[in-house]
């Protein structure tokens, strides 16, 4: 079984880097442990371009920023499984497409090959559009958080 482990945002954006932080702490743990069923990318790609290099995993792992005003800043929330939500969106053009309605074209077009199971870590950011390199420290606790659960999925009660 083939697993992707994603992370997302722009490296520059202060807290939108939370995903790509995440998944350098989960490579950097796991050097020289890691299996050759498990691969690690960075992602700053929109989402349709995203949605195309999930082609060929059986399972997916994403950890990126979601913003949601109903949630505290910092807050973890899981998505199990993200192909189970049906997205509403009927983009303008090719540059609206949202997340899941990418997926969603993706996996249509060559389901043979698509992920069975794409599971979203995000951590609810409610500032994350500031110009800096250095996170607040209630979303870096987030990011350690999400690498621990991680590692525990993988690989069970970690060392």
């Amino acid at each position: 079984m083939k697993t992707l482990i994603v992370g997302r945002g722009n490296p520059i954006v202060s807290n939108d880097s939370a995903g790509i932080l995440a998944v350098r702490i989960l490579k950097s743990n796991l050097s020289g442990n890691l299996p050759k069923d498990i691969e690690f990318i960075e992602s700053t790609d929109g989402n349709l371009s995203f949605a195309e290099q999930l082609v060929g995993y059986n399972e997916v792992y994403i950890i990126d920023t979601i913003r949601d005003p109903r949630i505290p800043h910092g807050e973890i929330k899981i998505i199990e499984n993200i192909l189970d939500i049906h997205s509403e969106n009927i983009p303008i053009n090719i540059h609206d497409i949202d997340l899941l309605t990418a997926i969603h074209i993706i996996k249509n077009a060559i389901p043979e090959e698509f992920p069975k199971k794409i599971s979203l870590f995000g951590i609810n950011v409610l500032e994350a559009f500031s110009f800096s390199e250095h996170m607040d420290n209630e979303i870096m606790k987030s990011v350690k958080k999400i690498v621990k659960i991680i590692e525990k999925r993988l690989f069970g009660e970690i060392r």
